[in-house]
């Protein structure tokens, strides 16, 4: 696989180019990205997709369900009747748009989706939007060493009292006589052995942004802890386009992305999982968005990634 950062140089400014292109009509960049978010993800859903070609016969409420399956917010409808907005022209410059990011996708692990946000300049640098370098992110996602802690757990289904299956599993794996061997062996018979008693890691970032940070947790791993379902990803944003875009790249890998939530629109108690200071920053966020005090909730969201930047952790496994 290529250099993550590579990849982001090479396709980013296309997808950026694509984009700029599409804009031909009354929207603005900004509206026209997170329309893409959302036609994307809508895409990347075979259900919706089925339904989308119903879309005509289909009532509101029924929309309102099919959409809030997987796209953050209470503006599920609209997010499938604003396809109407635009022209043929820009519907196969999204398409090309898409077509590209998962071209890129097939290159390697690499954050394209945010970087074409950052190369639209439509982000918001007083809202404290500075996305985490892929080098950088790299770096942290393997420090934690999330795929030893995914192994050790593995080792502990195996062996639990009532796991007779994953301990006779076990035993035989000594028979193995090569890597090769043993690595088929792990993934196609002591995983599944070991299925009924583990426990999945759970990877969270709590100010998740593009979701670089999950990317590079999934590259410092085996393909085979996340495709067969060890590692889960979780996180929240109080920006719902960050979100939109990490749902959008979990898309991408095929990373489960049914974790990651926009924070506005959530419970306190859905948001239990967060650091004290985190929730408490999200709940005063919340507030001043009900009060549509819209300078103070930016100045929250600065507050918010100063604090997961300088006195947390980016990632939590957990």
């Amino acid at each position: 696989m290529r250099d993550g950062q590579d990849i982001m140089q090479e396709y980013a400014p296309k997808v950026a180019k694509v984009l700029r292109a599409a804009n031909t009509g009354g929207e603005t960049i900004y509206q026209l990205f997170d329309d893409f978010l959302v036609t994307a993800l809508l895409t990347f859903s075979e259900v919706a997709a089925a339904k989308l070609r119903q879309v005509a016969s289909l009532g509101e409420e029924d929309i309102a369900e099919l959409v809030g399956k997987y796209l953050p917010g209470p503006d599920g409808i609209e997010a499938v009747r604003m396809l109407d907005r635009y022209s043929p022209y820009q519907k196969d410059k999204l398409a090309e748009a898409l077509a590209l990011l998962m071209a890129s996708a097939v290159e390697g692990w690499a954050d394209v989706v945010g970087e074409t946000y950052q190369l639209l300049e439509i982000g918001n640098p007083h809202a404290g939007q500075y996305f985490t370098p892929w080098p950088v992110a790299q770096f942290m996602a393997q420090s934690l060493g999330i795929g030893a802690t995914v192994e050790q757990r593995v080792k502990e289904a195996l062996t639990h009292p009532d796991n007779a299956w994953g301990q006779a599993a076990t035993l035989c794996s000594v028979l193995m006589r090569s890597k090769a061997e043993a690595w088929d062996y792990f993934t196609g018979t002591l995983i599944p052995a070991a299925a009924p008693y583990y426990k999945p890691v759970t990877v969270n970032d709590p100010a998740c942004g593009s979701g670089i940070m999950f990317l590079a947790a999934a590259a410092s791993m085996p393909a085979a802890y996340t495709q067969q379902g060890l590692v889960q990803f979780s996180g929240t944003d109080i920006d719902q386009t960050c979100v939109l875009m990490a749902r959008l790249n979990m898309a991408l890998y095929g990373l489960n992305g049914k974790g990651l939530f926009y924070a506005m629109m959530e419970s306190d108690e859905a948001l239990q999982t967060l650091a004290p200071q985190l929730l408490e920053r999200y709940r005063q966020a919340k507030a001043a968005r009900e009060a549509g005090e819209a300078e103070a909730v930016a100045a929250i969201e600065v507050d918010l990634r100063k604090l997961k930047n300088e006195q947390l952790t980016q990632l939590q496994i957990f």
